[in-house]
């Protein structure tokens, strides 16, 4: 129980925590800096580089499910296809495990108000254990939709 606590502590700590962004077959990387989904900041400069990353940090390799940890990224209302994700090995908590996925945005965005919806989604177990997920679970690996942050950004 208290492992399942750190982890769930964890898991949104992938969007503040620093990592590793490269490296996935065909060594592909994220550009320009990290816009936080969690973080305070609401303005950034139009027509300037960055990424999106979310995902699950610290998971046990031997939890249930673990295939139904994702994540999604809509940008004014329109779902975006991930650039590339990282499965595998934490570079950050020994013995576990990430799922991450990058969002790219090489030519920033255009002058304006823009927002950006992510949605994490895991196993209903997990999502009602960790996230206050109301349940019940019919299907406790079933995947649900457990976290959701909006964020608007004035670009200028």
């Amino acid at each position: 129980m208290k492992r399942l606590k750190l982890t769930s502590f964890v898991l949104l700590a992938l969007a503040v925590l620093a990592f590793p962004a490269a490296s996935t077959a065909g060594e592909k990387t994220a550009v320009g800096p990290n816009f936080n989904m969690f973080g305070q900041q609401t303005d950034l400069a139009a027509g300037t580089a960055f990424h999106i990353r979310l995902g699950w940090e610290g998971l046990s390799p031997d939890l249930d499910a673990i295939g139904h940890f994702s994540s999604s990224l809509d940008v004014d209302g329109t779902p975006r296809a991930a650039d590339f994700h990282v499965f595998g090995p934490s570079p950050i908590f020994e013995g576990t495990l990430v799922r991450a996925w990058f969002w790219n945005f090489p030519d920033g965005m255009s002058a304006g108000i823009h927002t950006f919806v992510a949605h994490g989604f895991t196993p209903c177990y997990f999502a009602v254990s960790s996230f206050a997920y109301p349940g019940p679970c019919s299907d406790p690996n079933a995947t649900v939709e457990a976290v959701t942050v909006s964020r608007t950004v004035t670009f200028s």
